[in-house]
């Protein structure tokens, strides 16, 4: 399975320009997006709990914040304020 990612952070999270709709990056506002595979596991980035990726894709439509340089994603432990 594939997921996009920005080519400079790889990190999947995307915000849009309110000008353009074009998506961009909102932690190095970046403008260039590249597919990439998704690997076996990942690991929450707080709790460090690792989960296969079939099982997260169960909870969630997109991996939330998952960064492809570390593996790492955020499950959600300290909550979404």
């Amino acid at each position: 399975m594939e997921v996009e990612v920005c080519e400079k952070c790889k990190n999947s999270t995307k915000a849009y320009d309110h000008f353009t709709g074009a998506p961009v990056c909102p932690i190095c506002d970046n403008r260039t997006f590249i597919k990439v595979t998704l690997p076996d596991t990942v690991k929450c980035t707080y709790c460090k709990q690792v989960k296969k990726i079939e099982d997260v894709l169960k909870i969630w439509r997109d991996i939330p914040f998952f960064d492809a340089n570390k593996g790492t994603y955020y499950c959600g432990c300290r909550g979404w304020d």
